[in-house]
């Protein structure tokens, strides 16, 4: 399946997302807007509270939305 930007913005309203977890597509994806990566791809059973430890390690980091967005695309090409 062919996954679009435009697609993927509307629906998960990454623009407009700040401090929570989102399953869109088949993946967990999460903010945290004050860790230095803030945007992140977890495991589906992930919680809140665990997630916001500096000490959690998530599937997947990234510092800036766009490289989350390159990072699923290269799963739906």
């Amino acid at each position: 399946m062919r996954v679009l930007r435009k697609d993927f913005m509307e629906v998960v309203r990454l623009r407009n997302i700040w401090n929570k977890i989102i399953t869109w597509n088949g993946m967990t994806l999460a903010t945290v807007q004050w860790h230095n990566n803030p945007w992140k791809v977890l495991d589906k059973n992930a919680k809140w509270d665990e997630i916001t430890d500096r000490a959690y390690k998530p599937i997947a980091e990234f510092y800036s939305q766009e490289d989350l967005w390159k990072y699923i695309k290269s799963f739906n090409k």
